[in-house]
């Protein structure tokens, strides 16, 4: 057994053949609203039984709509970006408008949104706690979400869509652990160029087990940064910024409330510096939704080999690179090859 780091992504799971995309998970959710024929009747229930009130989903609407709208124009579906777009546009609308309100009733409010972006408006309607006015530029907010002085109550509507969260995630734990493998119609096999990497350390970005299945344990484990099927314990957020209204949908606060693993005591020795061990990148696209881990684990003098599948695939992650280490750092740790790329073999 070598001494290297085995960093993995999705893309390692794909590189098998399993189908853990967003846009599969998300397809999954638009055959459970619109389309339960395609099922059998034993993955509805099993799936109302991991969120009971899924149909009533403000977050499970609106991903289903983006991803009617990603596949009909063959675009590229992330499901934390596009959950941050909207939490922030919550958040961005609260902070500018809560106190111009105007009471109409008993039981609702009513805001302008003319003087807001489309975008955001567009993205507000999703909710349930707003609706379109039909009298002009409105939207309706029910009483419930203001608070006794009149302003909205954005406490409430996060810790309202919090737990829809935790319904989305105990679904996607279902699809990763009995739908997914049940659409299969063939068996996980080694990829050569993998198992001759022969890693003494994994740290795995996925949910699945599919490294541990295939290759076995090795000498130091694998830690999941994410969390872990079956555990109760999976991430699903976005990156880091100065806000704290959001902080429930922020992944360092899930992996910490989750206690999920993390790579400090074995990306360190005993003196603080940087571990010299060589780390391998497969499947990983190196994105800043995982930043604070990612430049840990780039930022050290030990020879880091990042593999991808084309020179699209190549200009995306070296670009990530730039964005996660600073254009000097990232062009020196690459022209002095401690940073290289390799392309993953055709014969894998």
């Amino acid at each position: 057994m070598s001494d290297n780091i085995l960093v993995i992504g999705n893309g390692f799971d794909l590189m098998h053949g399993r189908k853990t995309k967003y846009a599969h998970f998300l397809g999954f959710l638009k055959q459970l609203s619109a389309d339960r024929t395609s099922l059998s009747d034993e993955i509805v229930q099993g799936a109302e039984r991991c969120f009971p009130t899924y149909m009533r989903s403000d977050l499970i609407r609106y991903f289903i709509s983006l991803y009617d709208k990603n596949i009909k124009k063959g675009n590229w579906i992330d499901l934390e970006y596009d959950m941050k777009a909207l939490i922030k546009a919550l958040i961005e609308f609260v902070d500018e408008e809560s106190g111009n309100n105007t009471r109409h009733g008993r039981v609702e409010y009513r805001y302008r949104f003319s003087s807001i972006p489309y975008r955001t408006s567009r993205l507000l309607r999703t909710l349930k706690c707003f609706n379109l006015s039909q009298v002009g530029d409105e939207f309706i907010l029910k009483s419930e979400f203001v608070d006794t002085w009149g302003f909205i109550n954005i406490d409430k509507i996060i810790s309202e869509l919090v737990k829809e969260l935790e319904g989305v995630i105990k679904l996607l734990e279902y699809y990763l652990m009995i739908v997914e493998p049940s659409d299969r119609d063939f068996d996980l096999k080694k990829i050569r160029f993998i198992e001759e990497i022969d890693p003494s350390y994994v740290i795995s970005f996925n949910y699945t087990d599919t490294f541990e299945k295939l290759y076995g344990t090795c000498d130091e484990g694998v830690s999941y940064i994410h969390g872990k099927l079956g555990k109760g314990n999976m991430v699903l957020g976005y990156n880091d910024d100065d806000s704290n209204d959001d902080i429930a949908f922020k992944k360092y606060y899930q992996r910490l409330i989750n206690n999920t693993d993390n790579i400090n005591s074995l990306m360190k020795e005993e003196n603080g510096v940087y571990t010299s061990r060589p780390i391998v990148f497969i499947g990983h696209s190196l994105d800043i939704s995982d930043e604070d881990i990612l430049r840990e684990l780039l930022y050290g003098d030990n020879s880091v080999s990042i593999y991808y599948k084309d020179d699209t695939d190549k200009n995306k992650k070296i670009a990530n690179v730039i964005k996660l280490l600073g254009k000097e750092k990232a062009l020196s740790k690459i022209k002095e090859n401690i940073i290289s790329f390799e392309i993953i073999p055709d014969n894998h």
